[in-house]
């Protein structure tokens, strides 16, 4: 993942909005469902491509699904709980040299609407990001050995780029009749101050990298909702579907503003 991020902050430089982020929550009548998060890093990839000759370029093809219950029982660092819930999930590998394609996948189903809470911390975990560059490895992306304890604990603060789509300072209450979602504001000041120690790269120029990653939340609830509440919630197709977007930067800088409830 970290080999991705150096990418971005190379492509982001030419780029209106080099990654793309998406995550899909669809919730059932019975309380399961599902949350499907994408990545999209096309537009850096049509960047990179431009900067080569047709000669330096490489053709790359892949399409690749990887079931996670096939490397959760012996994952590191994971509870039994979290190896549980890492066992459904599936991770979507495209990417398409030629038509400069690179887009991931995860499918993350729940049984019950109280594990949204789990899987989201899980996701936007280190560990997790970890776990991600072993799928790397497998579909023969990445020959890279482990890292250091050291290497690891240096670029910890912000090497899973899924913290856009489930940053670890929120809170998510989800039950029966209602979906909400809160800021916890002591995780929020960890957050910032693992941040802040974490990157010593130039202020102005990580801001600008940062402005540059944007978010889609979207909500699908079994029900027509009755009460709304979120700054940056709009009504999608229909009163069952609610959407968020927003910047990485924005969401680092004012949190509250994507706090949500939605009662149905």
């Amino acid at each position: 993942m970290r080999k991705l991020l150096l990418l971005a902050f190379v492509a982001c430089l030419g780029l209106v909005a080099c990654i793309e982020t998406e995550s899909n929550t669809t919730v059932n009548a019975d309380g399961s469902g599902s949350i499907v998060s994408v990545i999209d890093m096309s537009q850096m990839m049509d960047f990179l491509a431009s900067q080569k000759s047709d000669d330096d370029k490489e053709v790359v093809k892949l399409d690749s699904v990887i079931h996670f219950k096939t490397i959760s029982d012996t994952a590191k660092g994971f509870t039994a709980r979290q190896k549980e819930l890492l066992r459904p999930l599936q991770l979507r590998m495209q990417l398409n040299s030629e038509t400069n394609e690179m887009r991931f996948t995860i499918t993350s189903p729940f049984k019950k609407m109280e594990e949204v809470q789990e899987l989201n911390e899980l996701l936007a975990s280190n560990q997790f990001d970890k776990y991600f560059d072993q799928a790397f490895q497998l579909a023969g992306l990445d020959d890279k050995k482990d890292e250091s304890a050291d290497e690891v604990k240096a670029e910890e603060s912000s090497s899973n780029i899924f913290g856009s789509l489930f940053p670890d300072y929120y809170v998510w209450q989800y039950k029966k009749g209602q979906i909400a979602c809160k800021t916890d504001p002591k995780k929020v000041d960890a957050f910032r101050q693992r941040w802040n120690a974490g990157n010593d790269d130039d202020e102005d120029a990580r801001q600008m990298v940062m402005e540059m990653v944007s978010f889609t939340n979207r909500f699908v609830i079994p029900a027509n909702a009755k009460d709304v509440k979120g700054e940056k919630l709009e009504e999608g197709s229909s009163r069952k579907e609610w959407i968020q977007k927003g910047t990485l930067l924005d969401l680092i800088e004012n949190p509250a503003k994507y706090e949500y409830s939605i009662t149905y």
